[in-house]
């Protein structure tokens, strides 16, 4: 996908919806073995391309966010510039990821 639909959206979502870039499938294992399509999770894990109406407390534009396990491409996706994206409602979403404080090194 390209970085231009982050930065010049043309999409304008009706109400509380949200178009979700998923994270990509991870295809071998920490242990180098190398996983069949068939034996892969999907993951839950997404970032927003765009987003529709926003209440206070809302995810914006480019966050990381979690969404239900079984959500069903075939049905909840949509094709755009050759990439498939979820379509959902803001409130089906599980959780947004905020970037944690790093630990600095040598403090005691």
């Amino acid at each position: 996908m390209s970085p231009l639909l982050l930065l010049y959206n043309p999409l304008t979502l009706i109400g509380r919806k949200a178009l979700i870039r998923r994270e990509p499938e991870v295809s071998v294992t920490r242990g180098g073995l190398v996983l069949p399509a068939v034996a892969r999770e999907r993951p839950q894990i997404g970032t927003i391309v765009a987003i529709g109406r926003r209440r206070i407390g809302d995810p914006t534009l480019g966050s990381t966010v979690m969404f239900p396990k079984y959500t069903d491409p075939t049905s909840r996706g949509v094709l755009i510039e050759g990439e498939l994206l979820l379509y959902l409602e803001i409130d089906e979403l599980l959780c947004e990821f905020h970037d944690l404080p790093q630990s600095q090194e040598g403090e005691s």
